[in-house]
């Protein structure tokens, strides 16, 4: 696949024009939120969060947080392999 190309999960939430919130560095998945940065993984809208977002999203410490700091941005098999493999989600709900 070329290196220009970004691969959008299908099942992202919201549905931006363009690519916020799908590259690993880049925009920030919040629809009001411009700060680059974007490198939280978030299991449940598959979109990349700069790291005072993810905070915000994590505010409960009593449950698992749904931000999770990630070194790239995983596929789409790995992202539901990740999601699948950690039962805490799954508990928490």
């Amino acid at each position: 696949m070329p290196q220009n190309v970004t691969v959008k999960h299908p099942g992202r939430y919201p549905v931006h024009e363009g690519d916020k919130g799908q590259i690993h560095g880049g925009e920030c998945n919040v629809t009001r939120c411009e700060r680059l940065g974007a490198v939280f993984w978030n299991m449940g809208t598959y979109g990349l969060y700069c790291p005072v977002c993810a905070e915000g999203i994590n505010w409960r410490r009593d449950r698992p947080p749904l931000c999770v700091r990630v070194d790239e941005k995983p596929s789409t098999v790995e992202a539901m392999e990740r999601f699948k493999a950690d039962n805490r989600y799954y508990d928490a709900i």
